[in-house]
């Protein structure tokens, strides 16, 4: 929720996006809608950096679009590394895959297509770290259902977590889906997290135990 000037002073302060991920967003543009959906360089690359420094095997994507933030967490990925990526929109699919195609990460990701709520559950874990930037009404869904799948130690990276500023007063059934993943994660003792006001908000969970969700009185269940 940075100025248009500040933000612009930060992106122009990140390390660039490989040339591809510019092409990306530049085809992304011409033959998508909702380009903006795209992660962006400020997301891509602290995505990049967090996969680099936790050198998993196994992620999980949930929302993928064209492509750009699989590809940003691919090129941190070791050897050996696999990306599983759900998306539902079969136009984004096909669009995602003709280009990671050409890409020197094809091994690396593969994009199932169909609604998150069912692929979720064909999805084999542990996983090392999930990202999920997809539908905001289902957010604590897809939340609950990929914690068990998550190692212990592993992460949890959510997008849009400031939702344009709407969390502040939410009115609608997305507004009300990041509220209360928000106050969800901030209540539980599962996990400890940090919610970075990058670009529309970046909240990066790290998994210290498993088990259910213990009832807090800090949990606000109204929400």
């Amino acid at each position: 929720m940075l100025s248009p000037e500040l933000e612009h002073y930060c992106f122009t302060h990140t390390s660039p996006e490989p040339e591809h991920l510019q092409t990306l967003v530049q085809l992304s543009d011409e033959h998508m809608e909702y380009s903006k959906k795209i992660s962006g360089r400020l997301v891509g690359r602290t995505l990049k950096l967090l996969v680099q420094l936790l050198s998993p095997n196994s992620i999980l994507e949930i929302g993928t679009f064209t492509g750009y933030s699989a590809l940003s967490m691919a090129e941190g990925m070791p050897p050996g590394g696999t990306i599983t990526c759900l998306e539902s929109s079969p136009k984004a699919v096909e669009f995602a895959r003709k280009f990671i195609q050409e890409t020197a990460y094809k091994d690396v990701i593969q994009i199932i297509q169909g609604h998150a709520i069912d692929t979720i559950l064909e999805a084999d874990g542990p996983f090392d770290l999930v990202f999920i930037d997809a539908d905001k009404r289902n957010y604590q869904n897809y939340y609950n259902l990929v914690f068990p799948k998550v190692r212990v130690g592993g992460l949890i990276v959510i997008d849009n977590v400031l939702w344009d500023g709407k969390v502040l007063s939410p009115q609608d059934d997305s507004d009300w889906g990041v509220v209360r993943l928000n106050n969800q994660i901030v209540s539980d003792s599962r996990v400890e997290n940090v919610l970075l006001g990058i670009r529309d908000g970046l909240n990066i969970v790290r998994k210290l135990m498993d088990g259910p969700q213990p009832h807090t009185a800090h949990q606000n269940n109204s929400a």
